[in-house]
């Protein structure tokens, strides 16, 4: 397996990587995240048994935590085999995730359980603008962003298109990105479902192509239930052959596929009635998409005294007007619930992310409730 790092334009085969120190001559343009990539390449030929992972930080605190080489080997392996019903033999993979992170780490342990040349590139949005045309990848892992900043470019695009198979993670892909890649996008992708704690995805929901799915279906060798708060549980080799019990809530379809409503940790309780702000958020995606807006934007709950908690929008760097919100209350009157409907809107200038890029929304709720922000009402004009 060789490791080339595009960036760099330096190519290691398998005896030169696994020889490889900060001290060695001739490699000065490795960074920090190079680095993190050969020891832990390193570390897996020679048979380290166990590893230490950092959570993500997008639903609690960030935290340490040990798995198993048997497990991260399991994941990879069960990945390889579903996508193997639907690709020609993969002989390359594209690392352009953080490698310091389970998604990262699992693209490593890939390549390195399938035998296939990993070439690297730092983590950005537009970072196939950086991936040569003559190089051919066979498996990538993406964020939303990653692919939604190849599709107005038709260079990015074409060699987006060129991938065997794309898996997209970290974040749940929108309304408007998952029409945009079943119209646009070529190369077959697959939305991910899991976590650091069942080492990384244990299901695969296909987006484009003659038959998307609406539904994941988990990998093979994983076995699926419900806990009397309707969220999903896990087990299997990547699990220790333990039950996981997460806070995601689904509707099971069989044995094998499930449907994802929400996290029960971000229902609003507002006035005592429980919000999943996974369906109004649906809904206004929808809405945003149809009116051709782009910005980014979550729900979630603000402090109240008498409610308990209130439903806000929050919009990253967009201003509302008072006929604009109007129209928004009215497009959501018709699909949602009365007590669903936000009771207002909150701008924040710039969104924050945790460091695997995905929205902290804890940490801006916080921010809105510490700071008092303005809250705009969401109300029809008279």
């Amino acid at each position: 397996m060789d490791i080339v790092f595009i960036h760099h334009q330096i190519r290691f085969s398998e005896a030169e990587w696994r020889l490889l120190s900060p001290a060695s001559k001739g490699i000065a343009p490795l960074q920090a995240d190079d680095w993190e990539v050969i020891r832990f390449c390193q570390q897996w030929r020679q048979g380290q048994a166990a590893f230490t992972l950092q959570t993500s930080g997008s639903t609690s605190k960030p935290k340490p935590i040990q798995v198993q080489r048997s497990q991260m080997q399991a994941s990879a392996q069960a990945t390889l085999q579903a996508l193997a019903k639907h690709t020609a033999p993969i002989s390359s993979a594209l690392l352009c995730l953080n490698p310091a992170f389970i998604a990262g780490k699992m693209m490593m342990v890939r390549a390195l359980v399938g035998q296939f040349d990993l070439f690297v590139l730092p983590p950005s949005s537009a970072v196939l603008a950086k991936l040569p045309a003559d190089v051919t990848i066979g498996l990538a892992a993406m964020v939303p962003l990653q692919i939604q900043t190849c599709l107005p470019d038709a260079l990015l695009l074409e060699k987006l298109n060129g991938f065997q198979a794309v898996l997209v993670g970290g974040a749940s892909v929108g309304y408007a990105l998952k029409y945009a890649i079943q119209q646009e996008v070529l190369a077959p992708v697959w939305a991910t479902f899991g976590m650091t704690e069942t080492v990384s995805h244990i299901a695969l929901q296909r987006l484009n192509g003659a038959s998307p799915q609406d539904t994941f279906e988990v990998l093979p060798q994983i076995e699926i239930k419900q806990n009397e708060a309707g969220c999903l549980c896990i087990k299997g080799a990547v699990t220790l052959d333990q039950w996981i019990e997460t806070n995601d809530q689904v509707e099971l379809i069989g044995a094998t596929q499930f449907k994802w409503l929400g996290r029960l940790d971000w229902v609003v309780n507002s006035g005592g009635i429980k919000i999943q702000i996974e369906s109004v958020e649906a809904v206004l995606a929808q809405w945003f998409f149809e009116q051709g807006f782009t910005f980014r934007f979550f729900c979630g709950g603000i402090p109240d005294e008498q409610l308990g908690e209130r439903l806000c929008l929050v919009v990253e760097n967009f201003e509302p007007t008072q006929v604009w919100c109007s129209a928004l209350w009215k497009a959501l009157e018709v699909k949602l619930p009365r007590f669903y409907i936000p009771k207002g809107i909150v701008v924040l200038t710039h969104f924050t992310e945790t460091p695997t890029a995905k929205l902290n929304r804890k940490a801006m709720l916080q921010q809105i409730a510490i700071q008092q922000l303005p809250l705009l009402p969401l109300k029809k004009l008279d």
